[in-house]
């Protein structure tokens, strides 16, 4: 290669490798530099937290039964009524100390008791509840709901709700009362609420004059009426008719 040429060429080699050292390192084989793309995070989520079973489903008394109360049953009763207060706003005309006689003695002529029992495994049942439904020597055609007591540990259950709801249908429909009938402490919150979701209504006071010493107490009266449990109907579920004493 003669002198100008040869100089002019190794010129042109040399603009070339400046420029190859200039470049970055991603270059395709068509000579177009390729974009480096920007790293992509990726969050992994954190598995959701399933909650223990027991808050996922509500409290059912789904293991309860109604049977006819054994008068051997009254002294577990008597023993859930712990203080003179709770004696009171139970039975405002018993006398304390309450005994299992005194329980025997509630139900009246002509009236039934009844024990709300809990089905607990393979074993014998748990007696959870007792009342009783009464006739009334005034109105024949009329039922009266009397001394519903749930056992202090088993309380805030729906046991209750679930024992009147029983307890209306078997006066209103399979014994055919016109209405049943109750009384209740105004400061007895807990038991009032209890009546008002099983169905019952306030229709007003009375005033009851109890006890050796004739004290008198003012009381609410709340009732549940044909026309009102057949309004009901179609809310209540049917399996309360199935889980009834003989």
């Amino acid at each position: 290669m003669r002198g100008p040429t040869r100089v002019r060429a190794l010129g042109i080699l040399q603009d070339l490798s400046s420029r190859r050292a200039a470049s970055p390192p991603w270059h395709d084989v068509r000579g177009r530099r390729a974009v480096a793309a920007a790293p992509v995070q990726v969050e992994t989520p954190e598995p959701m937290a399933i909650p223990p079973r027991s808050s996922m489903t509500a409290s059912r008394p789904t293991d309860l039964r109604v049977d006819a109360f054994d008068p051997l049953w009254a002294a577990e009763v008597a023993a859930w009524v712990q203080t003179e207060q709770d004696l009171l706003w139970l039975a405002p005309s018993t006398e304390p100390p309450l005994t299992s006689r005194k329980v025997v003695e509630w139900v009246k002529p002509g009236g039934s008791a009844y024990a709300l029992c809990r089905a607990d495994g393979h074993g014998p049942s748990t007696l959870v509840g007792y009342c009783e439904l009464n006739p009334i020597r005034s109105r024949t055609t009329d039922l009266w709901i009397g001394h519903v007591v749930i056992r202090p540990a088993d309380r805030g259950r729906g046991y209750g709700r679930f024992f009147l709801r029983w307890l209306s249908a078997e006066a209103l429909d399979r014994r055919g009362a016109e209405r049943i009938c109750l009384v209740v402490f105004p400061r007895n919150a807990p038991a009032i609420r209890c009546y008002e979701s099983a169905g019952f209504r306030r229709v007003g006071e009375e005033l009851h004059r109890t006890g050796a010493s004739g004290s008198s107490y003012r009381l609410l009266r709340y009732e549940l009426t044909q026309t009102d449990y057949r309004a009901t109907a179609a809310a209540r579920p049917s399996s309360f008719g199935d889980r009834s004493a003989p």
